[in-house]
């Protein structure tokens, strides 16, 4: 197989067909002869960026693509080096590679993937989910939605429930509690000159330790029951096809404690009243789907679950403080998120949680 192409400049007509072929997309009786590409939003993304490709079959097929996501690493420094810190591309190449076919989440189709980490250089081209309703995390989900999103977790957590000991590939959640050292003292400060002042005295302390605790916090949840998890559920990385969800962007992918997904689902996705009033129902929801694969999970564990996993939010915040600079998109979001992430702590005795540690 030829390089892998660094922009979407390096992607040719002789490339796309030899990796399509590879694949299997492409049959030898058919190959693409030209093909279009263009990005696709400048503000999708923080750590890639997107292109659709358009390409012209030699023969007509409606059982080829019309078009095709091509997905880039990042051409900014900050978020090429915390995308590269975190493993970012290569999880989620790996992810495609070995689930995206089985997984009930839906994601889009895996029509190649590439990765070097030599070079840091990675590429994934799937399916364009154009057509697909989007929801905006400023805006929040719906109980609609989010009920549909927790069924489809449960049975996606289902089916790698207690067997993640065979998926040497996916890193464990608790590499991040390294990984995330040197990006927590680089992003800190940003977030904290940003946006400090908005914290509640409350919260100054307890920002403090969670960010000295991170490493321990990943560790204790790793004991937690584990399956493989998304780590980056937030509504923004679903799309929905009707009623059907569609989970995308697996940068973060791990083999870690289910509840961390869910409690990464409401502090991002969900405002606060609409979330208290109806997480029961989608708790009851969530463990029936376990329930129905034969999977024992308690209400008072997941809480418990869930209670741990907040304690990794300041960590979370201090990451993104690598990428996430004042502007009014980025306003916009902290201004509604930042009150969903201090009631999740709140609701599910997060500060006890991490005094206890």
């Amino acid at each position: 197989m030829s390089a892998i192409p660094r922009t979407s400049e390096d992607i040719t007509t002789n490339w796309l067909n030899e990796a399509l072929t590879e694949t299997g997309l492409l049959s030898g009786d058919n190959a693409i002869v030209d093909f279009k590409i263009e990005p696709v939003g400048a503000d999708l993304g923080y750590l890639s960026f997107l292109f659709r490709i358009t390409p012209s079959y030699s023969k007509a097929s409606i059982d080829l693509p019309a078009t095709m996501i091509a997905k880039f690493p990042s051409t900014e420094e900050g978020s090429r080096r915390t995308g590269n810190g975190l493993r970012a591309y290569e999880r989620e190449s790996q992810f495609y590679k070995h689930c995206s076919h089985e997984s009930p989440t839906a994601p889009p189709a895996h029509y190649y993937s590439c990765s070097d980490r030599s070079t840091d250089d990675y590429l994934l081209i799937m399916e364009d989910l154009d057509g697909c309703r989007f929801v905006n995390q400023v805006d929040g989900v719906s109980r609609a939605d989010a009920l549909q999103c927790f069924k489809a977790l449960a049975a996606h957590h289902a089916l790698y429930w207690g067997k993640t000991d065979q998926m040497d590939w996916a890193p464990a959640f608790s590499d991040y509690g390294d990984l995330y050292q040197p990006l927590l003292v680089a992003g800190a400060p940003q977030i904290q000159d940003n946006w400090g002042h908005d914290l509640l005295p409350t919260y100054v302390d307890h920002v403090d330790m969670a960010l000295a605790k991170y490493t321990d916090v990943t560790r204790l949840l790793q004991l937690l029951p584990t399956t493989l998890i998304h780590c980056d559920p937030r509504i923004e990385n679903i799309a929905f096809k009707g009623d059907l969800p569609r989970f995308y962007d697996w940068q973060l992918m791990a083999r870690g404690p289910a509840a961390y997904d869910l409690m990464y689902f409401f502090k991002q996705s969900m405002d606060v009243d609409i979330r208290r009033n109806c997480q029961d129902e989608l708790f009851d929801a969530y463990l029936d789907v376990l329930a129905e694969h034969g999977i024992d999970y308690s209400r008072t564990e997941l809480l418990d679950d869930i209670g741990l996993a907040t304690c990794t939010i300041w960590g979370f915040v201090a990451m993104i403080g690598n990428f996430f600079f004042r502007n009014e998109v980025n306003d916009s979001i902290w201004d509604v998120t930042q009150p969903r992430f201090m009631a999740m702590i709140e609701d599910f005795n997060g500060i006890q949680k991490l005094r206890d540690i």
